[in-house]
C-alpha cells in the first residue's frame, strides 16, 4: 500500500508515496469513504510530495471524480487540497479538478504550508470553522 490516511478532528489528510497507482488512488478513496469519520470531515490534505510516479494504467481520474461525487450526498461539505511538484501527478490532479464529475472545492498546491493556509482562511470563510493545522501553516498567515 502507497498511501497511509492520518485522521484529524475536523479532516484528514491522504500520503501517497512512492509509485503510486490507479489502484491506490481509487483504494484510498474508498477507505476513507467507509470509515465513519468521514461525515463529520470538512478537509482532504492529498499529500503526493513523497510519491516517485503515479500511473493510472487501467483506471479513469474521471471514476474518481464520481466516486468523490456519490459521496457527497452523505457529506458535501468538504474541501480538497491537492499537494504535488512533479508535472506528472499535477497534470493528473488538474484532469481531477477539471472533471465535470468533479463536487468538491479543489486546489492544487505545490506545498504543504500553501494548501494548509488556504484550508484555514476557505473553513473559515465557508464554514466559519478555525481548525488548528502544523505550525508551519499558522507561522506563515
Amino acid at each position: 500500500m502507497s498511501y497511509q490516511i492520518i485522521w484529524y478532528p475536523k479532516g484528514a489528510i491522504k500520503r501517497f508515496s512512492g509509485r503510486v497507482s490507479g489502484s491506490d488512488i481509487y483504494h484510498s478513496v474508498v477507505d476513507m469513504h467507509r470509515d465513519p469519520e468521514f461525515d463529520s470531515i470538512r478537509y482532504v490534505i492529498n499529500d503526493f510530495l513523497a510519491a516517485e510516479s503515479l500511473s493510472f494504467a487501467g483506471f479513469d481520474i474521471h471514476e474518481v471524480a464520481a466516486i468523490d461525487q456519490a459521496a457527497s450526498a452523505s457529506n458535501p461539505n468538504i474541501l480538497i487540497a491537492l499537494v504535488a511538484s512533479k508535472p506528472d501527478i499535477i497534470d493528473l490532479a488538474r484532469e481531477y479538478v477539471e472533471s465535470p464529475l468533479c463536487f468538491y472545492p479543489t486546489e492544487i498546491f505545490s506545498d504543504m504550508a500553501t494548501a494548509e493556509r488556504w484550508l484555514v482562511k476557505s473553513l473559515r470563510e465557508r464554514f466559519n470553522l478555525e481548525i488548528a493545522l502544523p505550525a508551519r501553516a499558522m507561522e506563515a498567515l
